[in-house]
């Protein structure tokens, strides 16, 4: 009787913990991700992999407009940390894929949200191993334009430049991305439309363009 009454007291205990930390909300009142630390991210990379990965060589980043999203970059020396690999709701996915799912958790579904969505997902996740620009660098030159969405077709439509890590050389490279939106937030199109190259230095006179 003793061991059934203790029994009992102990499941009573895990269910209000698990009610106040499982049953988490967000901002929107959707159902929230408990935040995993690096090393139960490890874990999850791990399942189904060929590599044993550790927390060595690998970067980390919580972006805080979507919580409970944890990105995964794999470090090199002449770069920083770059990747598309990220874990979310428990399970390794990749960070292009996810964004249906990703918006669904933090509002979609009021169309008022979605444009301020997008850009967040562009800023905070997207370019985390790089740089967007919301302004013209110094040096740019030409052609430079400021992020912008449009409808299209029912589809939001997403043009942004970004600056690339710089690695060894002494020189900026820019990317102009454009990402087409389904009206349910999934990536229908995502490419490259212009590209630029631009030395860090006076000295440096060699400018290429693509």
């Amino acid at each position: 009787m003793k061991i059934m009454i203790r029994t009992l007291v102990v499941s009573f205990l895990a269910l209000i913990l698990c009610s106040a930390a499982c049953n988490s909300k967000n901002q929107n009142g959707q159902n929230q991700t408990k935040e995993l630390t690096d090393e139960e991210v490890v874990v999850i990379l791990n399942q189904d992999s060929k590599f044993t990965f550790t927390t060595d060589g690998l970067c980390f980043e919580r972006p805080s407009s979507f919580k409970g999203l944890v990105l995964i970059g794999f470090f090199a020396h002449d770069r920083g940390c770059d990747g598309d690999v990220c874990v979310y709701n428990g399970k390794k996915e990749n960070t292009n894929v996810i964004t249906e799912q990703l918006f669904s958790d933090n509002g979609w579904s009021d169309d008022t949200k979605r444009e301020d969505l997008i850009l967040k997902w562009a800023q905070e996740v997207a370019t985390v191993w790089s740089t967007f620009l919301a302004t013209k660098p110094e040096k740019f030159g030409d052609g430079f334009s400021e992020p912008a969405i449009h409808l299209q077709d029912n589809s939001y439509v997403l043009t942004y430049w970004l600056r690339q890590q710089s690695g060894m050389l002494p020189e900026d490279n820019y990317d102009k991305i454009q990402i087409t939106f389904s009206s349910k937030g999934k990536i229908e199109n995502l490419k490259k439309i212009d590209s630029k190259t631009v030395g860090m230095h006076d000295d440096y006179d060699e400018i290429i363009e693509d």
